[in-house]
């Protein structure tokens, strides 16, 4: 099964950019990256890295509210660490299971682990939802009008589902061995405290702030590449490309992003080359910006390295 879903991403990935490098014209796309002033993308990855301890803030504070609390510099390794993996695994969320694992391995339940890691992921995208559906519905042009529909269903969505976990001990309708799962996996209890007043607005100020550094990160880049948009065309357009590299059909989100990119952007009059050379650069980013995750993954293997020289040295 896992390497039929393996096969499944790769098909996906490889058919999305064969489609997209089809439509586009090769030789004006490697002139766009080739003339793009590339002094930007420090700043693109600078704001990437600063998302990635935002995100670590709002992970040690999910874990803290439903298992024994994390240090700040645990969740810097875990953030970085489960970014790392995002770029590396098949899958965008392929970084949350390794920081479950991880979780796990310092201690704590599988069921604790695996909740912390979920809540925390369900609040990001559903925050990044909204602030697509708003961002869609006040931009002026009305150039992603048929999406406002869609997204706001999705944001409902993701509300109305997480809601549902929260009361699994109290649906009737729900069949007895699912609300049993539910129950003994913790989920229901997750959910309730994600809807607790004071973790649901830390949760989503956090992901708000970290979404918006991501669309900051595009920013530099669309303007390393001279793509002029308005502004709020631009955020919209961001922040659909981003929740577009949720949907788990590809490997690490290549081809789905640039798929979306070069509709979404093409849309707003901006040429199939930029926009691809935008989506392309702003993939090499967060691989860049994850680099120190490769750090945090080899310190332990450092650390029994040093541990058995030292007890060979006589």
């Amino acid at each position: 099964m896992r390497r039929a879903l393996l096969g499944l991403r790769i098909v996906v990935t490889v058919a999305l950019l064969g489609g997209v490098l089809a439509a586009v014209d090769l030789p004006a796309l490697g002139r766009s990256l080739q003339e793009a002033s590339l002094g930007y993308f420090p700043l693109a990855v600078g704001a990437l890295i600063v998302q990635t301890l935002v995100l670590a803030t709002r992970f040690r504070s999910n874990v803290g509210a439903l298992a024994p609390p994390i240090s700040a510099r645990e969740a810097i390794e875990l953030q970085f660490i489960g970014a790392l993996f995002n770029q590396a695994l098949p899958s965008a969320i392929g970084g949350d299971a390794i920081r479950a694992w991880r979780l796990r391995s310092g201690g704590r339940l599988w069921r604790e682990a695996l909740n912390a890691v979920l809540l925390d992921r369900a609040g990001g995208v559903v925050v990044l939802a909204a602030l697509a559906a708003v961002a869609v519905s006040v931009q002026h042009s009305g150039v992603f009008a048929s999406l406002r529909f869609a997204l706001w269903a999705a944001t409902a969505a993701g509300v109305a589902m997480l809601g549902l976990v929260a009361m699994a001990e109290r649906l009737p309708l729900l069949p007895r061995a699912a609300r049993r799962l539910l129950v003994t996996s913790g989920a229901p209890a997750a959910a309730r405290v994600l809807f607790a007043t004071r973790v649901a607005g830390r949760t989503a100020a956090l992901s708000a702030a970290s979404h918006l550094l991501a669309v900051l990160a595009a920013y530099w880049l669309a303007v390393a590449l001279g793509v002029e948009l308005a502004p709020g065309t631009f955020v919209a357009a961001a922040l659909c490309m981003l929740l577009a590299t949720m949907i788990p059909l590809s490997y690490a989100g290549w081809g789905v992003r640039e798929a979306g990119a070069v509709w979404l952007l093409a849309r707003a009059g901006v040429p199939t080359e930029s926009a691809l050379a935008l989506s392309v650069l702003f993939g090499a980013a967060l691989c860049v910006a994850a680099l120190p995750g490769v750090a945090f993954w080899l310190a332990p293997l450092r650390g029994r390295v040093h541990a058995s020289s030292a007890e060979l040295t006589p």
